[in-house]
């Protein structure tokens, strides 16, 4: 155990020195802009690929059609149900911290999410068990279970909290909650006060399935949550990490290895880009039907 811990602080370590590196280099050499493109404030999402085809172009995008949580929507419909933007609209009339922590609480003790079908809303036939929800991510992207434990550790280092521990799987630690509550007070004061930085852009990806797009965010809940709360933005930048096109379906990465067949990586396609959330957050969503 304490080899383990040392090894997990040396990769954050050297994750933290890489990422000084790259800012250092990219304010001397003006390395970024190459890499992304500045803002395309009139860019037609459902082009983008063909005339960005470079991953990290940053577009400014309408709110309506964000997802966040992948199962609600950023602004109207049900995406006050999400428990960061609960909280912060909670916070932004009232000022009131325990607020935050209450609907936190709140979703905790309501969601369990156990398994991938918890987790994305379907069963998967080529698993021979329930799979645990973090065994398991959406077909259109490449899963690295590796990658992904080490990026939640990183998150709760930074916050004191030595744990791969994530919002994603409720029910939630109170260490957890705690963390996430300074996450989102900490979000909202500073784009309050400071406004939206692009260069902290939120990242996301771009969902089309037919004349119709989405955009899911992958890095960036706690901003999300927090310009929603805020509500001065009917437009944001995003940094766009993926084009995804439901008619390409056979070609997604988790099809190709065969933990998904079409028809399941489909049905996962439109459980987010309908929003509908799985069977394991309906007690939650239930309360709210009761109010």
């Amino acid at each position: 155990m304490i080899n383990k811990f040392f090894l997990d602080i040396s990769l954050l370590c050297k994750r933290l020195i890489l990422l000084g590196l790259r800012r250092f280099f990219s304010s001397i050499f003006n390395i970024e802009i190459k890499k992304i493109k500045p803002p395309y404030e009139n860019t037609e999402p459902l082009t983008l690929s063909y005339n960005f085809p470079l991953i990290g172009a940053r577009i400014s995008l309408e709110k309506k059609y964000g997802i966040i949580g992948y199962f609600y929507m950023i602004d109207g419909m049900n995406g006050y149900l999400h428990p960061f933007i609960c909280a912060l609209k909670m916070y932004h009339r009232t000022g009131n911290v325990s607020k935050v922590i209450e609907v936190l609480e709140d979703y905790s003790n309501n969601v369990s999410i156990k398994t991938a079908n918890d987790s994305i809303g379907v069963n998967l036939k080529s698993l021979q068990a329930p799979t645990n929800a973090e065994d398991v991510f959406f077909p259109w992207i490449p899963f690295n279970k590796d990658a992904l434990m080490k990026g939640n550790l990183a998150e709760n280092l930074i916050h004191g909290y030595y744990s791969y521990e994530t919002i994603a799987t409720p029910p939630l630690s109170n260490k957890k909650i705690d963390v996430e509550t300074k996450r989102l007070i900490d979000v909202y004061k500073s784009i309050k006060k400071n406004g939206y930085d692009i260069k902290k852009s939120i990242e996301a990806d771009l969902l089309i399935r037919g004349d119709e797009y989405r955009w899911v965010i992958i890095h960036g809940h706690h901003r999300a949550a927090a310009l929603e709360a805020i509500g001065e933005f009917d437009k944001i930048i995003v940094k766009i990490r993926n084009t995804i096109r439901i008619d390409e379906v056979k070609y997604w990465p988790e099809v190709q290895s065969g933990v998904f067949t079409i028809e399941e990586a489909m049905k996962a396609f439109c459980n987010v880009f309908d929003t509908i959330p799985p069977e394991s957050n309906k007690k939650w969503l239930d309360r709210f039907k009761q109010e």
